[in-house]
């Protein structure tokens, strides 16, 4: 079936073609979705859940297809139950993905998440909270013990966001660590030039074996943090903030944190 030739989700959807209607939603979409899953329980079935709105989608034939929910005055889906799998679009907004783990634990109890690294780290985050049970076995849902360091003043974020981040999830890669720790500092309100001195001071540590020169490794990832790449991934991660502000030891300020909801910190 060709989608280019005047066919559109729709009509896919109407002839049972899900997968394709899945890609073609898709096509033009950079963003990355989560997936939450279990075992067992396929079925589809509109639930009730606080501040959310469910859509059920229909083929042609009358079969259930899945359920699409969005919040209340928001026309953007949420998340879509499809039976064996939750996708959730909206990644980095924690209502979003509690609401997902909601619905996925009624239907199988246990889950699976996967996806970008930063969702499972929240999912890994609300599990801990309300005590969902995930599966992975590189996802921590032990509870956050306390830490010291992180009631001080003089608290390193660099070193309060790796620690808070590999308390809940393996990060084998370094440099994938290093750029999830730019991201955060960029959503907490860190400049690029703040960013790029915190990343040549901190992240050499330990890492002898790594031979690079730090310097322009710095300025290349905190470049990229507010490229292209970067501004997606701010845009998932920015409700956020205040749960980042804090694990930096300081008390979120409303009026700062909406000026970081609206991408400042350039």
């Amino acid at each position: 079936m060709n989608c280019r030739n005047g066919l559109d989700e729709q009509y896919l959807i109407n002839n049972d073609e899900q997968r394709l209607a899945d890609e073609w939603r898709f096509k033009n979409s950079s963003d990355p979705l989560g997936v939450i899953s279990g075992e067992g329980e396929a079925s589809v079935q509109a639930r009730d859940i606080r501040d959310f709105v469910a859509q059920v989608r229909v083929s042609q034939s009358g079969h259930v297809t899945g359920i699409e929910y969005r919040k209340k005055r928001d026309a953007r889906i949420s998340f879509t139950d499809r039976g064996k799998r939750i996708d959730v679009a909206l990644v980095g907004d924690e209502a979003v993905v509690l609401a997902a783990l909601q619905v996925a634990s009624q239907k199988w109890g246990v889950v699976t998440v996967d996806g970008p690294t930063e969702f499972k780290l929240l999912c890994a985050e609300l599990a801990a909270k309300h005590g969902f049970r995930l599966k992975n076995s590189e996802v921590q849902t032990r509870e956050r013990t306390s830490n010291e360091a992180l009631s001080k003043r003089d608290v390193n974020p660099y070193e309060a966001h790796k620690a808070d981040i590999l308390e809940r999830i393996d990060v084998p890669n370094p440099s994938r660590l290093d750029w999830m720790i730019a991201i955060r500092l960029r959503v907490t309100g860190h400049s690029r030039q703040a960013i790029a001195e915190s990343l040549k001071r901190n992240a050499p540590n330990g890492r002898k074996q790594e031979e690079r020169d730090w310097s322009k490794y710095a300025e290349r990832t905190a470049q990229a943090v507010f490229g292209p790449r970067g501004d997606r991934e701010f845009r998932h991660c920015k409700l956020r903030a205040s749960a980042w502000v804090r694990v930096e030891g300081r008390v979120p300020i409303p009026h700062i944190t909406r000026k970081l909801d609206r991408g400042h910190g350039r």
